[in-house]
């Protein structure tokens, strides 16, 4: 364990369809059905409108639940504590590594465009992030024209 200063960090969802950031209109789900017929079951993140599996037995929370670790932490308490089978049925650790994953990327990317902050660097900051893309790296689409808000 690091010595460093436990910081919340604002949490990246990213769509199993589209693969843009899900904001306050996605949600996490799972299908309790497929949990209680057994087999693989898979946490899913999407948007409301890339949801084309929607089920009337569809576990459902809202992503804007996930805004940071602590967050993140406090939803696992909760499921572990009042849905046990959503969590030991399914891959909901898998869920976990790949929104801390996510938001590891983001991170990671946002750093290496920090220098090139302002309306002037507009160009170089798409160069970069459309690079890191086509070199295989699985990188979040992300909104790094902060300048333009």
């Amino acid at each position: 364990m690091s010595a460093k200063t436990y910081q919340a960090r604002v949490l990246m969802l990213r769509c199993d369809e589209c693969n843009h950031r899900v904001g306050r209109t996605g949600y996490v789900k799972v299908d309790r059905a497929a949990i209680d017929s057994g087999g693989n079951v898979y946490w899913k993140i999407l948007h409301e409108a890339c949801d084309n599996d929607q089920r009337k037995t569809d576990f459902k929370m809202p992503a804007d639940r996930f805004s940071t670790t602590g967050d993140l932490v406090e939803c696992a308490a909760w499921l572990i504590r009042n849905q046990p089978e959503l969590v030991v049925g399914s891959n909901f650790s898998g869920l976990l590594s790949r929104i801390l994953t996510d938001t590891r990327e983001l991170s990671e990317l946002l750093k290496k465009t920090a220098h090139l902050r302002g309306p002037e660097n507009r160009n170089e900051r798409n160069r970069l992030r459309h690079a890191e893309k086509k070199n295989g790296a699985d990188v979040i689409t992300a909104v790094l024209d902060r300048d333009e808000k």
